[in-house]
């Protein structure tokens, strides 16, 4: 749902229709949101056990059915080589329907405990005019999107120009994979294989050779290797994405501001604010060391996170 949704936005932005746009990724993320939610308090919220001992027989009655669809796929290729056995087939069909018959009703009883533990209402979307309202005083807030062939994004800024279109010709969803887990051929690490490789690197100096080794420096191997590793992800965050918010937020006259960004989901657990040119120093000329940063998972926490929390610069002014 949020890749249609994320796809709709870029469509919208192309022709300039920024209401609909904000919509579009309100909906779909904060459908997406609620679907999480939802699933959590299912799966560990005492007060919808009900809820959650219905999500389970749903759960197991699919996966049977799914095992009793491929029994009876293999023994139809058996009876294609004269290996038939009639009333194998048939027992099988019987048991197949009985569990689609469970499980139909399985499915009804989730969705009355869904109701009645009040996890069936889907999140309102805000307005532009709700998203323009919350952002930072002086700053921004940047939603985008990848595409399957581009990507864009569009900045709301409190200026007499309130939106910013940018297109992010680079950020696909092929790209957003590459950025996750990796190429494949070892030069373009993604973000899950260098922590994992660096998580490996960390427990063999931990455990490995060296008995007298008492701990880990900042100087040690294994950090130097991730930082090789983070220096050229760091690069492709900067020329994919966030290279081009920054020339975006310089020229609508910004500086040193704060940015709120919502990103899909795949970016999100990324270090966005560390994005810096693979020439530069990164503790130089990061994404960080230009913008205050911080992440909205959807539209809907953000106007809800700045209407009700103190920003990040009033809490860096208090300190």
């Amino acid at each position: 749902l949020s890749g249609v949704a994320d796809r709709l936005f870029l469509r919208h932005l192309e022709q300039e229709n920024i209401a609909e746009a904000v919509q579009a990724i309100a909906i779909g993320r904060g459908i997406q949101n609620s679907a999480d939610i939802a699933l959590s308090k299912i799966t560990n919220d005492p007060e919808c056990q009900d809820a959650g001992q219905a999500y389970r027989a749903v759960v197991s009655l699919r996966e049977a059915l799914s095992v009793q669809h491929r029994a009876l796929s293999d023994l139809r290729q058996k009876a294609g080589n004269g290996d038939w056995e009639a009333h194998q087939l048939a027992e099988l069909r019987q048991a197949a329907d009985a569990t689609r018959e469970a499980l139909g009703q399985a499915q009804a009883v989730f969705e009355q405990a869904l109701v009645r533990s009040n996890l069936t209402a889907l999140p309102t979307a805000p307005e532009l005019s709700d998203l323009l309202a919350a952002v930072p005083p002086d700053g921004a807030v940047i939603l985008l999107a990848a595409g399957d062939t581009s990507g864009g994004a569009v900045i709301l800024t409190g200026g007499k120009v309130s939106h910013h279109i940018v297109p992010l010709p680079t950020l696909t969803s092929a790209t957003l994979e590459r950025l996750k887990s990796g190429a494949g051929d070892g030069r373009a690490p993604g973000w899950n294989e260098i922590c994992s490789q660096h998580r490996r690197d960390v427990m063999h100096r931990l455990t490995g050779q060296n008995a007298n080794h008492s701990g880990l420096s900042l100087n040690d191997a294994a950090f130097g290797h991730m930082d090789q590793r983070l220096h050229k992800l760091f690069g492709h965050l900067w020329t994919d994405v966030m290279g081009p918010l920054h020339q975006a937020l310089l020229a609508c006259g910004l500086r040193d501001a704060e940015v709120v960004l919502l990103p899909p989901g795949q970016l999100m657990a990324m270090p966005l604010h560390m994005a810096a040119p693979v020439e530069a120093r990164y503790d130089e000329a990061a994404f960080f060391c230009h913008w205050a940063s911080s992440i909205a998972v959807s539209p809907q926490a953000l106007v809800c996170l700045l209407y009700t929390s103190p920003s990040p610069r009033d809490k860096r002014q208090s300190r």
